[in-house]
């Protein structure tokens, strides 16, 4: 039993002394070799109770047994619980607490020399230190710790020590530690700073946590042999909160490089520290040398930083960025940046510059709403149209983009009730025109729907009358389209529109002879106006003349409709086989719907004009407003639509043929085809609508399908489309005028499917903030890979037919197009360390490649290496970078860029 006395038997010897560790530093430094274990006869008759002492009975510094023999061992009880002893410290001597101490193997007491000595997987813990290692040896004298590992027999080193004081870890060679004036010694040690370790060959820890270094090495290569890569210090002291170093350089693969500084200081914190952010040199082949994204960082408290970085160009080009994250816990978070860029290009034409300045504005936040009914959010992405083509980051997303936009919402619910209010800001322009449409503010009120005649204490089944609900909506608008050159000048104010739009929707339903549900519903809507339009024909100009009138004015329009459907089921079943049933849905539905003629004079929505003809032409004094006006014409329409679901149920492989089943799989064999149409009982001349069809599928749950398409009932005759029925013209039930296909899927190696099509972004999991704060470290998304994905493919296709048959007189005839196009994005592992990465697109209409890209991946353990090559197009380029894998060092990189602009 553990705290009993053995002796060691007459086969077993202490263990030898090694001379060197891995690290070719000595063993056993400034440290007295334990006596040999002294043997004694193998105990076979056993103890008498006298000499069985309790585990805490023995005092570091004091021999308070006097026995024969100079060790007291304890050993692997027969139940193969591991040797445990508390030792507590001499009352003269006087240690501060009691030292705990366990072994695998055995624990021996020389009580002569008074030593303890752990061997197998020993462990001390004394205050705020914990030690483990294979070989300890405690030294009750000198209150001095002594800890080594051992080499096997193949020759490896194993059960080296690791102390951990204070939440700060040191792994070692071998190490010494002494309780009363708490200094430690190591040799060959490795300590975790941050990311990255520190490697020393010598080191020394006084009794303030100082540590001293001598010959050692910085790295974030976590290779224990051979680090690819460190900074060599010579001399080092690590404080709590600061590294300080004499001369030092870089060397990799074990070759040092002309590259170091005499000193260093760095900060070592793990709460926020302001300091300078060091440059990134490059060379553009249009811009000249740079210095880029170097600036200063500003902690200014744990919710809040900022940071201002700069980059300058040889040939005079420069730039600025403000950036600011923000953080309160369990309320919101966010980030904003502020980019300006001066570019100063070469003119070949003339010999001289062209000068461009940019700005971009970026602001994302979110807030918690915990229960609330109030949220706040914000995601703007505003600035100049040619930013993006100007930034040097490499992304060809941005590059290519298209639009901007910005939306800025808030929103408040009030619990228990049906009130709800939001207010927006939002704004988006179109980068190749330069077109912006900024609406400021959209204001928003909402009742959801109640049901006035229905009582929460009724009693009794739902009468039709109880179902009778109505809402109420509210929406105001301002909006300003305008070019980005204007908008700041004062004639952007003649385009502002605004107005304010109701609406009340009452309904109802209820069923029909069981199986027909029946849905009554009246809508009214008003608007309102704070100017208008008139017309008229100037002779003397021979032109159309528009007046805007200013003053509120209102406007109001209701409809009347009647809905009603059922559904259909259909199942075929089948005795034998794999498929156990076939079950097709059919969701049938009829509506009418009556809208008056709002156009009529009695109205006033509606005014004539005399044209350059002599004709009366009809127009509607609030087009050209944000919501324009009621539509003319009355509304006699029956409307009708057909859906359909087909399901197939699969026995499982243990199925038994006579429908007694241990499991079954539903396969959607069609997930919806629908078509709708429509018939306009007051339209004279074309009272049928067009037949529209669209359906979807999904292929082994992997691929997905869709298409859509139009059919038109009327023929065309000499380019004009008649009211005449096709049938009746050539025999023909219709026309199709529209069709469009479309496939789309994702693979990979892992066997997850992505219906969708799109590529599997690196950041998909990352909310905006988050990826935001990924975009400061690295602008490029490509260069985080996963190489543990084998392959992956993403895959769209597209059709698209278009006939619309009518043309204009004299032109050559009905022109049909067609659009088809291919894109293919994805990756593939040559080996566990080789990606290649490539997107590309055809079009089968032009017959040429799209956008295409080709990207090779190669990890060099704590090193990456990425190529990045557009071959052709308008934003031909390439990129190479080799970089460190730590973020700590992530300026510790060498970059060659060609950009879209150089070629």
């Amino acid at each position: 039993m553990a705290g009993e006395m053995h002796a060691i038997p007459s086969t077993c010897s202490a263990f030898p002394a090694a001379s060197t560790t891995p690290g070719g530093y000595p063993v056993i430094q400034n440290d007295t070799v334990a006596p040999t274990d002294t043997v004694a006869p193998t105990d076979t008759v056993g103890r008498p109770e006298s000499l069985k002492v309790l585990a805490d009975s023995l005092l570091l510094g004091a021999d308070s047994l006097e026995l024969s023999t100079d060790t007291l061992v304890l050993s692997t009880d027969t139940l193969g619980l591991p040797a445990d002893t508390g030792v507590r410290a001499d009352t003269a001597g006087g240690l501060e607490a009691k030292i705990i101490s366990k072994a695998e193997q055995s624990i021996t007491y020389y009580l002569k020399d008074k030593y303890t000595v752990l061997r197998g997987n020993a462990y001390i813990e004394y205050l705020d230190i914990t030690l483990n290692a294979e070989y300890i040896r405690i030294n009750n004298v000198t209150k001095e710790i002594y800890a080594r590992g051992f080499t096997d027999s193949l020759g490896r080193y194993y059960g080296r020590p690791k102390m951990v004081q204070a939440g700060q870890e040191i792994t070692a060679d071998s190490l010494k530690y002494n309780f009363d004036t708490r200094r430690a010694f190591a040799w060959n040690s490795l300590t975790a700073e941050g990311e990255g370790f520190i490697r020393g060959g010598k080191s020394k820890v006084d009794e303030h946590r100082v540590a001293y270094i001598q010959d050692g090495i910085y790295t974030t290569c976590n290779n224990p042999s051979h680090p690819h890569f460190g900074i060599r210090l010579y001399k080092t002291k690590v404080k709590e909160n600061q590294i300080i170093t004499g001369p030092a350089n870089l060397f990799i693969e074990g070759i040092p490089l002309p590259v170091g500084v005499p000193f260093g200081f760095f900060p070592k914190t793990q709460k926020r520290a302001s300091g300078i952010i060091f440059p990134s040199l490059r060379e553009d082949a249009s811009l000249g040398f740079s210095a880029e994204n170097f600036g200063y960082y500003l902690g200014l408290s744990d919710h809040f930083d900022l940071s201002v970085l700069g980059e300058m160009y040889s040939l005079g080009s420069y730039g600025i960025r403000a950036s600011s994250r923000y953080s309160w816990r369990y309320r919101f978070n966010g980030n904003f940046s502020f980019d300006y860029l001066r570019r100063k290009f070469p003119n070949d034409a003339t010999g001289g510059y062209s000068l461009g300045k940019q700005f971009n504005i970026r602001w994302s936040h979110s807030q918690s709403n915990r229960g609330t009914g109030t949220n706040f959010s914000a995601n703007v992405n505003a600035g100049s149209s040619k930013y993006y083509q100007n930034t040097t980051d490499f992304n060809l997303q941005d590059k290519a983009r298209n639009t901007l936009a910005s939306g800025i919402n808030y929103s408040k619910t009030w619990l228990n009730s049906p009130f709800s209010l939001s207010a927006s800001a939002n704004h988006s322009q179109d980068v190749s025109t330069g077109q912006v449409s900024i609406g400021l503010p959209t204001l928003s009120f909402n009742v959801s729907r109640i049901t006035p005649f229905d009582s929460k204490n009724r009693v009794g089944a739902q009468k039709w009358y109880h179902r009778i609900g109505m809402s109420y909506s509210m929406q105001a608008d301002n909006r300003v389209t305008t070019g980005d050159s204007i908008l700041f000048s004062p004639q952007t104010l003649d385009k502002l529109q605004t107005g304010i739009r109701h609406s009340i929707p009452v309904s109802t339903s209820f069923n029909l002879f069981k199986y027909f549900f029946v849905s009554p519903s009246f809508n009214y809507n008003e608007r309102w106006y704070f100017k208008s339009f008139r017309k008229y024909f100037d002779p003397g100009v021979d032109r159309l003349v528009t007046d805007t009138v200013s003053g509120f004015q209102t406007s109001r329009d209701y409809s009347l409709s009647l809905g009603m459907n059922t559904r259909i089921f259909g199942m075929l079943n089948f005795k034998k086989g794999k498929i156990k049933a076939i079950r097709h849905v059919i969701t049938p539905s009829i509506g009418f719907s009556y809208r008056p003629d709002f156009g009529e004079e009695k109205y006033g929505y509606y005014r004539y004009y005399v044209n350059e003809r002599g004709e009366r032409t009809r127009y509607s004094i609030f087009d050209g407003t944000l919501y324009g006006g009621p539509a003319a014409g009355v509304s006699k329409s029956l409307n009708f639509s057909i859906d359909n679901i087909i399901e197939m149920k699969v026995r499982a492989q243990n199925d038994t043929a006579d429908g007694e089943e241990d499991g079954e799989k539903k396969v959607k064999l069609l997930d919806r085809l629908s078509i709708n149409g429509g018939y306009n009982f007051a339209d004279k001349l074309f009272p049928l609508s067009n037949i529209n069809f669209s359906g979807s599928t999904t292929l082994f749950e992997k691929i997905s399908m869709s298409f859509n398409g139009s059919f038109d009932p009327y023929a065309v005759i000499d380019g004009q489309r008649e009211p005449i029925y096709l049938l009746k013209h050539n025999n023909k039930l219709a026309r199709l005028t529209r069709f469009s296909f479309s496939v789309r899927g994702s693979l990979n190696s892992r066997g997850e499917g992505n219906t969708s099509g799109q590529p599997i972004s690196p950041v998909a999991g990352l909310d905006p903030s988050m990826q935001e704060q990924l975009y400061l470290v690295d602008p490029n998304p490509e260069a985080f890979v996963d190489f543990n994905l084998l392959w992956s493919l993403s895959f769209g296709y597209s059709f698209n037919f278009s006939n619309p048959g009518t043309y204009a007189p004299g032109s050559a005839g009905p022109v049909k197009r067609t659009t088809q196009a291919l894109d293919v994005n994805g990756d593939f592992s040559l080996t566990p360390k080789w990606k290649i990465g490539f997107q590309t697109s055809y079009d089968f209409e032009r017959n040429e490649v799209g956008s295409t890209s080709l990207s090779i991946f190669r990890d060099l353990h704590c090193w990456a290496l990425s190529f990045s090559w557009i071959p052709f197009g308008s934003y031909r380029s390439y990129s190479m970078d080799l970089r460190v894998n730590a973020a700590v060092l992530q300026d510790l990189k060498l970059t060659k860029r060609r950009n879209y602009y150089n070629f």
